[in-house]
């Protein structure tokens, strides 16, 4: 009987990270409301998902809200055969809130966990990520992760 190994280091493989910046993606960004880049989709690089039955998306993100203000996350994925043409965007998760802000305008950190099931998908696939706060004086930073799992073939020991 084959047993999977219990080292999940070699069980994922980190495969796209992004880090908040600038619209031109040259400068570290602090997302504020109502700035260019808020409520803008950001798209990863191809990911060849061959060999993989699953994938994670996770972002953790850290903001500074007013009182019952939102930062929100809308998650989506495309997809191709052949990573040069691509499917219609389909939504894996729509605008949905990650952190809310309470009195005292208190800092505040979190997490978003978003399982994805690759054993349906195209080969190659492309994340979205629409980040969003609502009040003026509001800022939010925050970075993404995808990691794949699942893999169809065992390592050699």
């Amino acid at each position: 009987m084959i047993q999977r190994s219990t080292d999940l280091g070699g069980e994922v493989t980190p495969v796209f990270v992004y880090v908040s910046c600038d619209a031109a993606g040259a400068e570290p960004l602090i997302l504020t409301d109502a700035a260019a880049e808020d409520g803008t989709k950001v798209t990863s690089a191809s990911i060849d998902r061959m060999g993989y039955d699953s994938a994670v998306l996770v972002v953790p993100a850290f903001a500074h809200l007013a009182n019952t203000k939102t930062l929100t996350f809308a998650v989506g994925i495309l997809e191709s055969d052949d990573d040069s043409a691509w499917a219609a965007e389909e939504v894996l998760q729509a605008a949905t809130t990650l952190l809310t802000g309470d009195v005292g305008h208190a800092k505040k950190t979190g997490i978003l966990h978003l399982d994805i099931n690759l054993r349906t998908r195209k080969r190659y696939f492309r994340i979205t990520l629409t980040p969003a706060t609502n009040n003026a004086g509001d800022t939010a930073n925050f970075a993404a992760a995808v990691l794949l799992g699942g893999k169809s073939s065992l390592p050699a020991t």
